[in-house]
C-alpha cells in the first residue's frame, strides 16, 4: 500500500476495479478466441475423419478388385464403391478403418502392457518377549 492508496482510497479502489475490469475483459477475448479455436479445429477433425472413411472405402475397392482380377481400371473403382460402401452397416460414402482391417485380415489389438515381476517384499518378524 503507498501514501496514495493510504490518504485517497476512493481513488485507489477505483484504480483497482479498471485494472480488474481490464483484467477480465482480456480474459474473456482470450476464452473467446481458444472457443473459436476449438470449434475450428473440431470442424477440421470431422473433415479428417470423413475423409479416412472414403479412403479406407476406395482402398477396400480395389482390394477387392485386385483379388478378383489381376488387373483393374478406375470405372471398376467407381463401380465397387456403392458395392462396398454398405460393408459397415451404413451406406454413407464412407468405410469404417476396422471394417478394413477385417478385409485384410489385420485385427487392431489393444497393446498389452508388459507384466511386471511382483517384487513383493517379504518381511519376517521374530516376536520378542520380555522375560519377566
Amino acid at each position: 500500500m503507498d501514501m496514495f492508496d493510504f490518504f485517497f482510497p476512493e481513488q485507489a479502489e477505483a484504480a483497482h476495479l479498471r485494472q480488474i475490469s481490464r483484467t477480465l475483459a482480456s480474459s474473456r477475448r482470450t476464452s473467446g478466441t481458444a472457443a473459436a479455436t476449438a470449434r475450428r479445429n473440431e470442424s477440421e477433425l470431422d473433415d479428417l475423419r470423413t475423409d479416412v472413411r472414403f479412403l479406407s472405402l476406395v482402398i477396400a475397392a480395389i482390394l477387392k478388385r485386385l483379388a478378383e482380377q489381376e488387373t483393374m481400371s478406375l470405372g471398376d473403382v467407381s463401380d465397387l464403391l456403392s458395392d462396398i460402401d454398405g460393408l459397415d452397416g451404413l451406406p454413407d460414402g464412407g468405410l469404417e478403418p476396422g471394417v478394413l482391417r477385417g478385409i485384410l485380415g489385420v485385427i487392431k489389438q489393444e497393446p498389452t502392457q508388459p507384466q511386471e515381476e511382483s517384487d513383493a517384499i517379504n518381511i519376517v518378524t521374530t516376536p520378542r518377549y520380555r522375560r519377566r
